[in-house]
């Protein structure tokens, strides 16, 4: 392997031409061998979890024809690939989820299955004959200048907050809070990591300001490592 080792970057395997596994880079482990550098992370499947999904509801739809909504209109790196088409319709409310958890949603409703492919698209069916198959790996003296990091996936740095409604008829109040590209002692800025949206409900909270300080405070504890239950 050469090339540039990037945060958050795509790592592609290849053995005699054929394309073994792509994955997100979630960690670099330097061990004792100075010449050896452990890389570990996740399929391409997680860029699903870094779009976040306010609202949308879908009425007498097929299940085939919603996902490709959802990955039409919440671009994550991820395109529609075979999407096996569902004679039955079926009435969904998403509201306030990650576009993997929509997903997941939609496949647990009709019984079937997703599975998101080397070329970053994703397949839809009532079963599949295999799927991906994550694997370990170790690289060594083209990448002697990596840093160990810590794991920095868990960083969400948008994070949208859905509040309680001010009366029955209104839509409930919400707020975005974004860890800005340069904060003093908080890293993982977007100019650092790209936009990682993460939704939260807190339907406890009638007020606006004190819904924006949680926001507020919600981004800076994941920025710093720190997920909330």
């Amino acid at each position: 392997m050469t090339g540039t080792i990037t945060r958050f970057g795509i790592v592609s395997f290849y053995r005699k031409g054929v394309k073994e596994w792509t994955g997100i880079l979630k960690v670099i482990e330097r061990s004792l061998l100075e010449t050896r550098v452990t890389l570990r992370g996740p399929d391409a499947a997680c860029l699903l979890d870094d779009v976040a999904i306010d609202y949308e509801q879908y009425i007498d739809k097929t299940s085939d024809w919603i996902i490709n909504d959802l990955l039409t209109k919440y671009k994550c790196g991820i395109t529609a690939g075979i999407l096996t088409p569902s004679t039955d319709t079926i009435t969904l409310d998403i509201v306030y989820v990650t576009l993997r958890a929509a997903i997941q949603t939609i496949c647990d409703t009709v019984g079937w299955v997703y599975r998101v492919n080397f070329d970053f698209t994703l397949d839809f069916a009532p079963t599949f004959s295999h799927g991906l198959v994550a694997v370990a790996f170790t690289e060594g003296v083209d990448i002697l200048d990596c840093k160990t990091l810590e794991d920095y996936t868990i960083l969400k740095n948008e994070v949208r907050v859905r509040g309680a409604r001010p009366t029955p008829e209104e839509e409930p109040i919400t707020t975005v809070a974004t860890v800005p590209t340069s904060t003093p002692n908080v890293s993982g800025g977007i100019d650092e990591f790209g936009v990682h949206a993460v939704s939260e409900f807190r339907e406890d909270i009638g007020h606006q300001t004190t819904l924006d300080r949680m926001g507020r405070s919600s981004v800076d504890r994941r920025a710093k490592g720190q997920v909330p239950k």
